[in-house]
């Protein structure tokens, strides 16, 4: 398995087995597609996305590997407003906690995230709440 895949799955268990302020179960994909049907419960898609590599010194490679977390829930209808409130602080919740998480032992640690505003379309089309955090790990490795 490569090393952005274990770092997803290691990232993906870690969100499963933290207690949060509700409900939230992470699913690790390879690429984003899921049922609306799927989403009537609250989900954390954890997508691995790019690695880069650079070399650092003549003897070290560093790595960067970049992952999406993706909190997904279909808003019902009445309470889309208040809703689409809680689940924006769960996501600041779930922001500070990757900055701080190394999942699994790994070498790599959190360096930058991305925190997007919901997607407004999402919304608009589907009533489906999308947050995406794009957290980025480095791990520096010798040659």
């Amino acid at each position: 398995m490569s090393r952005i895949g274990a770092l997803a799955d290691a990232l993906t268990d870690a969100i499963n087995a933290k207690t949060w302020r509700e409900p939230l179960t992470a699913l690790r994909v390879d690429t984003p597609s899921v049922d609306l049907e799927d989403l009537d419960q609250l989900r954390a898609i954890v997508i691995p996305t790019t690695e880069t590599r650079e070399r650092v010194a003549r003897i070290a490679i560093q790595h960067d590997y970049r992952i999406q977390v993706g909190l997904q829930e279909r808003l019902r209808q009445g309470d889309q407003i208040a809703r689409a409130e809680q689940l924006r602080s769960l996501a600041d919740d779930l922001a500070d906690w990757l900055m701080v998480t190394q999942p699994g032992g790994s070498e790599a640690y959190p360096m930058s995230l991305d925190d997007s505003q919901p997607v407004q379309q999402h919304l608009d089309d589907w009533s489906l709440y999308t947050h995406v955090l794009s957290v980025t790990y480095q791990e520096i490795t010798q040659l």
